[in-house]
This record gives structure tokens, sequence and C-alpha cells, in this order.
């Protein structure tokens, strides 16, 4: 349960009704009194509080999500499920035979769903933290037996900074059809600014400095018609347009690859959100224009191949 904290006999009386509701149920938790994620594993800084139930360590448990099981170590990784909507329909926008790349992985849950679900070829997932990675190679054993090893070995797990595992795959010349790039939220990213500071690359939706290194890191490994699923972080008011996300992103790529990207798809992530009057937001984009009669151009005016033609989806 990730609820304000209660006084201690409400929150004991409210967890001994929620164990009494369902006999599935063994143990209730909340977080305590200003709990935030911490570091680079955006792990929770402070433990779950057990309010109900044997207090056991690690607190693990096994989250299932359209039809897939995800494994979780509440007090070691970030996860929510509040990103579930968002997950399925990153997932049905995979064609057949697409190479997906899922940064920041966590707990695999997009990974999963994606292997589980699509006729993708590969699904690479890449998560520093190190106990993330290993309950996802968990559930992709249960994967294995839920779905078959078709599924299960379309899933490959890399424990690796996020920027390392790019510069390595840019090297090997390996690239992806599409890539899901949830970064996590920075120091401004998302703040509500007025005036001159909102010229700031680190607030309202403005990518900031990670994210421009991120970018930089993503641009070398996508096919001409990739898409990339970017995440950020808006202030209220610049809801549902994401303008400034949006004009990020195409003069980030206009500076770096010498074309503005084409924007796809711009909304708010979840229902929640993230901090006072600030929400993670996605914006689909890709490089290459689709021509007149479906005829994929490159940036630079090359044409694609057949086979590199890209099925666009919710496309504005």
């Amino acid at each position: 349960m990730r609820r304000p904290v209660l006084p201690d006999e409400d929150a004991a009386a409210l967890a001994a009704r929620i164990l009494g509701s369902n006999g599935r149920l063994r143990v209730v938790v909340a977080p305590p009194a200003g709990a935030q994620l911490a570091g680079a594993h955006r792990s929770p800084a402070t433990a779950l509080v057990c309010l109900g139930g044997r207090d056991r360590r690690p607190l693990v448990t096994t989250h299932n999500e359209h039809g897939v099981s995800v494994v979780v170590d509440l007090n070691a990784c970030f996860f929510t499920p509040r990103l579930a909507t968002e997950r399925l329909r990153v997932a049905r926008a995979v064609a057949r035979d697409e190479r997906v790349l899922c940064l920041f992985a966590g707990c695999g849950a997009e990974a999963l769903i994606i292997a589980a679900t699509t006729a993708c070829s590969k699904v690479a997932c890449v998560e520093v933290n190190p106990v993330a990675t290993r309950c996802l190679e968990r559930s992709v054993q249960t994967l294995r037996r839920s779905k078959g090893d078709a599924a299960a070995d379309r899933v490959e797990v890399v424990c690796a900074d996020v920027l390392d595992d790019l510069a390595a795959r840019a090297r090997r010349g390996e690239t992806f059809d599409r890539v899901l790039a949830p970064r996590p939220k920075g120091k401004r990213d998302g703040d509500r600014v007025d005036g001159a500071a909102a010229d700031d690359d680190g607030a309202d939706g403005g990518g900031g400095p990670d994210g421009i290194r991120f970018l930089e890191a993503i641009l070398p490994v996508l096919t001409p018609t990739a898409v990339v699923h970017w995440t950020d972080f808006a202030a209220d008011h610049e809801l549902p347009a994401c303008e400034r996300t949006r004009t990020f992103l195409t003069e980030a790529c206009a500076r770096l690859v010498g074309a503005p990207c084409h924007i796809l798809h711009s909304a708010k992530a979840g229902s929640s959100s993230v901090a006072a009057r600030q929400y993670r937001v996605t914006v689909d984009f890709r490089l290459a224009d689709i021509g007149p009669r479906g005829a994929s151009v490159h940036p630079a005016g090359l044409p694609l191949r057949g086979s590199q033609k890209l099925r666009v989806v919710d496309e504005e």
C-alpha cells in the first residue's frame, strides 16, 4: 500500500481490514512520511513500514499486468502500476520483427509485456540496478513457463549504465526499430517557472542536461525509421501540448543529426503527479518522415527499403 501515512492505531486497523478482505494477502506496507526515491538505482531512500502481516526482508512481490507477472523488490526498485495504460499503448505499437530497446528498464514491465504480446524479434533491457535486473531475470523465467520459450528468448537483460551500454552498442553497429526511454527525473525537471527562469534547460519540460546526454547516446542506435518513446517531466500549465518538450526534441535532433524529428504523439503518462503540479509525459518521435504513398524518406533525403517502412501509431 503506497498511501499517506496514518496514525499508528488507524494504520494497524486499516491493515487488519485489508488482510481480512482477501485471503491471498500476506503483508500490508506503506512508505514513511516524506519518503522519496534516491540514488542512481531509483530505489526508496527509506524502507517501507510494515503495517500488518509478517515483516519480511527482502520485500519481494509479484505484480500482474496485462497477463504478465512482474517480480518487484519493493524496497530496492522503482515501480509504479499507474503506468499500466501507457505500457499497453506502447506494446500495441510494436510491429512484427521489430527490435526493441528498453532503457532504464527497472523490473522490466514494459519489456515483458512486449515480449509476451507481440511478434517482435528482440527486446533488450538495460538497467543499472542489480536488484531490479535480478527481479527481471526471475520474471523472464516465469514468462518462459507461462508463455513459452519463444517469448522468453526474445528478452535480453543487461545490468549496466545506460550511457555505457548505448556507446557499446553504437560501436558494434547495433540498431533498433523502437527505443523506450523512460529516463529518471532530474532535480529541475518539470519545475514550474516563469519569466527568464523558464529558459533553464532543466525546467518546464526543457529536457535538462541529463536529457540531452541521453538523447545524444540514443540517436546512433536508431534505424532510419525508428520510433523513440521519450519520457520527460512537465509542469501542469504545459499540458496537454507538452510544447517545450516537443521543441527541445525537435531542436536537439536538428542540431545533432541535421534534421528535426517528426513528433508522432505527446500526452501525459499516467494520471498521477510526480511532484506538486508536475507530471510525467511521453512524446513519441522519429527522425525519418513518411512521404506520399507511404514512401519512407531519411532526413538526408535517401529512400529507405520496404523492410524499413514503419507503421505509424497515434500520429497527430
